[in-house]
């Protein structure tokens, strides 16, 4: 074999390394982060922190595996969110860079229709964040607009504390 047949092979080889690395990446337990809210609930919730995290976000599942998913943009701005392929209402939450509620809309029904409307916030504050819970968790949680949500410098398992799955649906 020439050097260039074995590099080309190496190139091959390396590419494909990289591909099985990527890929198993997107299999790796979801990161997840505790935060108190304004009634002082300890709640865990699962990170959506790039594209392809917040695209997929809850989509096909059955049930939250935390108490909630939270999508972070590295920038604040109008964030809105769709429910492409949701199984089971959601209460979604916009949150400001000091993670101050800003917009609340509860219970946002499954799509029926394609493509799906985007559901945007209620309010025109720039955003950060949007937290989504289970229907109805928002206002048993004081999650209403100008409300702080205070994350916790812990690791947190990504587990739901508030529900068992058939409460979280």
């Amino acid at each position: 074999m020439d050097n260039r047949t074995r590099s080309i092979s190496a190139v091959f080889v390396l590419s494909g390394a990289v591909g099985l690395v990527m890929s198993t990446t997107d299999r790796r337990a979801p990161r997840c982060a505790a935060a108190r809210t304004p009634v002082g609930r300890v709640i865990r919730v699962e990170l959506a922190s790039d594209d392809a995290t917040r695209a997929r976000g809850l989509s096909d599942r059955d049930a939250l595996g935390a108490d909630g998913l939270l999508l972070e943009w590295r920038d604040a701005g109008r964030h809105p969110v769709w429910m492409q392929g949701m199984r089971f209402k959601l209460d979604l939450v916009w949150l400001d860079a000091a993670d101050r509620v800003t917009g609340v809309v509860g219970a946002v029904p499954l799509c029926d229709r394609t493509p799906c409307p985007l559901i945007e916030s209620p309010s025109s504050t720039p955003t950060r964040a949007v937290l989504e819970l289970a229907a109805g968790r928002a206002h048993t949680l004081g999650l209403v607009p100008g409300a702080v949500l205070t994350r916790l410098d812990v690791p947190a398992p990504c587990i739901s504390i508030l529900c068992r799955k058939s409460a979280c649906r």
